[in-house]
Parts: C-alpha cells; structure tokens; sequence
C-alpha cells in the first residue's frame, strides 16, 4: 500500500537576495519566491494589483527605478490542495539622492 501525502502550499522565502531587499537605481534583480508544498506549487505574482508572468515563482525587474518603491509586491502560491497565505515584499531603491542611505543603513542594523 503506497500513501501520498498532500500538502497546502506555504511561502518560506520571497526575496530579492539582497540585504534588506535594497537594490542601486538602474541594477537588475532577481526576485524570487518558494513554497512548499505537494504537488509543487504554481505562482501567483502580483505587483500592487498587476499580475506579473513568472516563471517557477521568479521574475526579473531590469533598470529599476525609485518608482519600484510604490509597489509592494506579493507572492501566492497555490495548488490542488489548496492556495497558501500570500507574502509581501517591498524594495528599496538607492538613487543618486545621498539623504537616502542614512535610512538604509538605519534599516540595516535593526534587522
């Protein structure tokens, strides 16, 4: 007899790789989104309300911008189980503007 255990799917990680999801205005990122789950989940991306297309729960924002900052992006995963708690994620761009880093920094050393 073979049992095959099914499980809802759950975020462990959405993330751009980076320290405090900061990024310099004009790098390209990453961001990437894993979930658990049996079967293995789809993806759901969202940015504020826009559906994005991603591929295995990752996406690419190329020349980002301070206007990224507007969003906050999210991340549902989901499959024949069930749909999973979303995630969020907001990031950070640093722009030419220096007055930005003291709080970056600030950010930092409270994580």
């Amino acid at each position: 007899m073979t049992f095959i255990l099914s499980d809802q799917p759950a975020v462990k990680t959405f993330s751009t790789g980076t320290p405090a999801n900061t990024l310099k205005q004009g790098a390209t990122v990453n961001v990437t989104c894993i979930a658990d789950g049996y079967p293995p989940p789809a993806y759901i991306i969202k940015r504020g309300n826009q559906m994005l297309n991603s591929t295995d729960g990752r996406f690419v924002i190329t020349n980002i911008q301070l206007s990224e900052e507007d969003y906050t992006y999210s991340c549902t995963p989901n499959n024949t189980v069930g749909t999973g708690a979303a995630k969020t994620l907001k990031i950070t761009v640093l722009g030419k503007n220096k007055n930005h880093l003291p709080a970056i920094v600030d950010t930092l050393t409270k994580q």
